[in-house]
């Protein structure tokens, strides 16, 4: 932190990786209800199929981030 914003062991810098690992713990946590499949209404016409939503990875991605608070506004959209 201190070779790229010339701030090194400040609260600030704490803070963010604090809020970064309990978020990423919270959202472990949560996973497998998260990823859960979604039943839905399946229309008459495709009548002894099943309608579901599941939620699958898209690929790469790309993250614009602040420079206010580079660790967290970077990495929290990640995960």
């Amino acid at each position: 932190m201190f070779a790229d914003l010339g701030r090194a062991g400040n609260v600030t810098t704490f803070w963010e990786i604090l809020t970064l690992k309990g978020s990423a713990n919270h959202d472990l946590k949560l996973l497998k209800e998260y990823m859960k499949d979604i039943s839905e209404h399946t229309e008459l016409l495709l009548a002894p199929g099943t309608t579901k939503i599941r939620y699958e990875p898209l690929g790469v991605c790309g993250v614009y981030s602040a420079w206010n608070y580079p660790v967290l506004l970077a990495l929290k959209p990640v995960i």
